[in-house]
């Protein structure tokens, strides 16, 4: 499997060479790219940020800021948007939950989840409604998605910071315009974005539902696209996308995944090359460990690949540290894992174009036969 990119200056027929060249090519490259017609191979580094760099290399945040964080309200990026926020900030979070009101004193007694789903059994089981165990944990996880959502919310205000919440989804182009256009007029500026959002369905492709596909990949794409209509670059300091390392490197059963953060990607260096004066890197995370999206099976089968767990106090560093002191780099990955081209497996031979040519030949001679 290969990928090859090609820009505008690459005409038809020198695109139709190239391919043929990276046909018969022997190396064990994934992606290469044509830029300007030269042939390039991503290369995945090692560049750890030093421990205390010598000056800084982009603003760090400051008290009269006014930032957009995606997805904000819960998990890694709420995490991390607790440690940025300083007194007097202005935070704009936007979720896809309403933000819940306060529980009620019985609810708001079953503090863990075993407790909870006890009183919604004895809730069904009173009222004589029927509830299957799925619709029972959904009710639980509803509870400890407010619970978490209060609670983050709650300390950026302790913390000091003005917090403004917005429960809309990031696909919807007409309540992102409003919501952007809203920030500007009240406040004239944007200093921070933090793009978070996104979601996910994990299933092997034969066994994803389109809709659900749909939703996954739209959330991460058409956000970025959203984002970079309606995002004024004249005060902007810093985007920083929050991707994944499946977006680099794929995993199983997240195909939809995989690709709207390859997308993110593809948008980071778009708008940083759109955008000169603004810091611009997106960040490929590995898993976190009890923190975000990804569950104990995921981590588990990461780990068994050799992808190891980000622990949220490095990973909060080595966001804070990107956001000052980075080098500049349009995607970062962040964790240990395989990822050099060293640790993939080689490739033994290169593609045999002539036996596929011959193969092309046997099943359209096939075919001729079979309409004879």
């Amino acid at each position: 499997v290969r990928a090859v990119d090609f820009d505008g200056y690459v005409d038809a027929r020198e695109t139709a060479s190239l391919i043929v060249a990276e046909l018969l090519a022997d190396d064990r490259a994934v992606e290469v790219g044509y830029p300007l017609g030269m042939r390039a191979v991503p290369e995945i580094v090692a560049a750890p940020l030093p421990d205390r760099p010598a000056g800084r290399h982009y603003p760090a945040p400051a008290a009269d800021w006014v930032a957009l964080v995606t997805g904000g309200a819960r998990g890694i990026t709420a995490a991390i948007t607790r440690r940025l926020v300083l007194p007097g900030m202005t935070v704009h979070v936007v979720g896809r939950t309403p933000l819940p009101a306060p529980e009620a004193d019985e609810l708001a007694a079953r503090r863990d989840v075993q407790a909870l789903r006890e009183h919604f059994i004895t809730q069904a089981r009173a009222t004589g409604m029927s509830a299957t165990p799925a619709a029972l944990e959904e009710q639980v996880r509803a509870v400890m998605r407010g619970r978490e959502l209060r609670a983050n919310v709650a300390q950026l205000e302790a913390q000091g910071a003005r917090v403004e919440y917005h429960a809309l989804d990031v696909r919807d182009e007409a309540a992102m315009q409003t919501l952007l256009r809203g920030i500007y007029a009240r406040f004239g500026r944007l200093d921070l974005v933090i793009h978070g959002a996104g979601v996910i369905a994990d299933r092997l492709l034969a066994d994803k539902d389109p809709a659900a596909f749909d939703r996954v990949f739209d959330t991460k794409a058409d956000s970025i696209y959203l984002l970079s209509r309606f995002l004024q670059p004249e005060t902007l300091k810093h985007v920083m996308l929050f991707g994944s390392v499946a977006g680099r490197h794929g995993n199983v059963g997240q195909t939809d995944y995989a690709a709207a953060n390859e997308v993110l990607n593809r948008f980071g260096w778009w708008l940083r090359s759109r955008w000169p004066s603004v810091h611009v890197t997106t960040v490929n995370w590995g898993p976190w460990a009890g923190v975000g999206m990804a569950g104990a099976a995921v981590v588990d089968a990461l780990r068994a690949r050799g992808i190891m767990p980000v622990e949220p106090a490095a990973g909060i560093r080595f966001f804070m540290d990107e956001l000052v002191y980075g080098d500049g780099a349009s995607e970062v990955i962040a964790g240990d894992g395989p990822w050099r081209a060293a640790d993939v497996p080689p490739v033994e031979h290169g593609f045999d174009l002539h036996a596929l040519f011959h193969e092309i030949d046997l099943a359209v001679e096939h075919i001729w036969r079979s309409d004879a």
